[in-house]
């Protein structure tokens, strides 16, 4: 990574990754393949782990390829089950 990367980045900075542009900053590891081809079919973390981050650069692929179909969900009002 560039010097003049990492001062755009600390420049620039956003807190939620949908305001950035992830394909200048996204950090593209191995099983991004295996979640396009099927083999991983799940992103789950911790908050600010990059789960937003990963999401948005597949979505962003999902526009350009035929091939790729997303589908962004949200558990916020998820019921939850719990035994007392």
């Amino acid at each position: 990574m560039s010097l003049d990367l990492l001062t755009e980045i600390s420049e620039n900075w956003r807190l939620e990754a949908k305001e950035e542009d992830n394909n200048r900053y996204f950090y593209y590891f191995p099983d991004i393949p295996r979640m396009l081809n099927g083999q991983k079919t799940y992103v789950v973390g911790r908050k600010r782990t990059g789960k937003t981050a990963i999401s948005e650069y597949i979505a962003n692929l999902d526009k350009r390829e035929e091939n790729i179909y997303t589908e962004k969900l949200k558990f916020k009002n998820f019921p939850s089950y719990c035994n007392p």
